[in-house]
């Protein structure tokens, strides 16, 4: 364990959608989702490779949910840095790569922010990273709404400037529905960050 412990990493998952998972691994609820452990392997550009902890490694290793959590929040974020990018900024990349010739006047200017971290693969855990919302919120000088489009990454959208919560709902759901994976889908909920409270709630 003294060999791994630096390398103990979370990701979230949909807890409805994962429960036969979820009884074989450690995990803690948070909201309609399960936070789940890995073991970092290592990163490359072809992707990150991890190690999924299961209740036997616990026992192995003597130590309970709740210490491997701590580790976890810890390391988290030092070795799977967050990336937040414009969603314009997003796209023209995307056209860009494409070999399409696309600039940000191009596009509606809908304030639509992307957050995942650097490998983006189950960035969507960075929302856990702490002060992190804190700190967007405090530089969009707004409480905003996060869409969870996938396990990957989410999307962040400042209140003032959305359609209403139950066309975002609907979004997310026609999406979970058509675009992704099972395994992909995170939640078919929207959720809010309040600068007041500090907290998401559904």
């Amino acid at each position: 364990f003294s060999k791994v412990k630096s390398k103990i990493i979370f990701k979230l998952v949909n807890y409805e959608r994962n429960r036969e998972l979820l009884s074989k691994v450690p995990h803690i609820r948070y909201l309609d989702l399960a936070i789940i452990f890995n073991c970092f392997v290592n990163s490359t550009e072809d992707g990150c490779a991890t190690i999924l902890i299961y209740h036997h490694h616990l026992s192995y290793w003597n130590i309970s949910a709740d210490e491997l959590y701590t580790l976890a929040m810890q390391n988290t974020p030092f070795l799977l840095q967050y990336q937040l990018q414009n969603m314009a900024d997003v796209i023209v990349d995307i056209f860009c790569a494409e070999h399409f010739q696309l600039s940000k006047d191009d596009l509606p200017s809908f304030p639509m922010y992307v957050l995942s971290n650097v490998t983006k693969l189950n960035g969507s855990g960075c929302i856990l990273y702490e002060d992190l919302l804190s700190d967007i919120a405090q530089t969009l000088d707004s409480d905003f709404y996060i869409l969870p489009s996938s396990v990957h990454e989410v999307l962040l959208i400042p209140v003032a400037c959305a359609i209403s919560c139950d066309e975002l709902t609907s979004m997310v759901q026609e999406i979970n529905a058509t675009q992704l994976s099972r395994e992909e889908v995170l939640s078919d909920r929207v959720y809010l960050y309040s600068r007041h409270s500090g907290k998401i709630t559904m």
